[in-house]
């Protein structure tokens, strides 16, 4: 197994953040481009593969979906191809910022640089519902192959469709989750006016700072390939 690197987690959102602003501008080149810098840093950073996997899966009745709604509305099939390559990339590059950071590290630095609680808040919620979300979708895949599913046989469309019996229990999941949250922080007595206590040393190496320039290089490369 290679070296893997704790990268300071303002530093995994500043990356992903600027490859998700640049995607809907990018030619097919910058986006094959931007696959590689992301599999080099999922790489760099020891993401898992089972989670890599899971990730995958979790989001790709959405970006399929995506496909087949913008088929029906483009002229062509390469421009729902691209719209769908960017959608892919959108969610995974957000899914290796939910797999390789540490919440509670990102809260802290975000909040030492004087961002807004409320936005901090909203971000760490974000990343942590990300893999409670994951862990509820493995639950629930255990529970309908229990049930007699099957999403490994048949054609591809026949897998497809067989995960419709995810994706409803992951919307019921998502809309009890939001009505639970602003709950539990008002029994907890969570206020977005007083300053949080910081447990985390959010500080840069150099490391962190090549990671950065390599990424928004790419990016810059991406937007300049055609």
């Amino acid at each position: 197994m290679g070296t893997v690197w704790k990268i300071n987690p303002i530093i995994n959102l500043m990356c992903v953040f600027s490859i998700s602003m640049a995607l809907p501008f990018m030619k097919t080149p910058g986006l094959l481009l931007v696959l590689g810098v992301l599999a080099v840093l999922i790489k760099v950073m020891g993401a898992n593969r089972a989670g890599l996997k899971e990730g995958i899966m979790a989001f790709a009745p959405f970006v399929i979906t995506a496909f087949v709604l913008r088929l029906a509305f483009e002229s062509t099939v390469m421009e729902a191809v691209d719209y769908s390559f960017k959608l892919f990339l959108m969610f995974f590059s957000f899914w290796a910022l939910a797999s390789t950071t540490d919440p509670g590290e990102l809260r802290d630095g975000l909040t030492a640089i004087g961002l807004p609680s409320w936005f901090v808040l909203s971000l760490f919620l974000l990343i942590k519902n990300v893999e409670e979300g994951r862990r509820v979708l493995k639950n629930v895949k255990t529970a309908q192959m229990a049930r007699g599913a099957d999403f490994s046989r048949g054609c591809f469309i026949f897998r497809f469709w067989s995960m419709r019996t995810l994706v409803v229990p992951l919307i019921m999941w998502g809309l009890s989750r939001a009505e639970e949250l602003p709950v539990a922080l008002n029994a907890r007595g969570f206020s977005t006016e007083e300053k949080r206590t910081s447990l985390s040393n959010c500080s840069l190496s150099k490391m962190d700072v090549g990671i950065l320039i390599s990424t928004l290089v790419a990016v810059v490369l991406g937007l300049k390939l055609e």
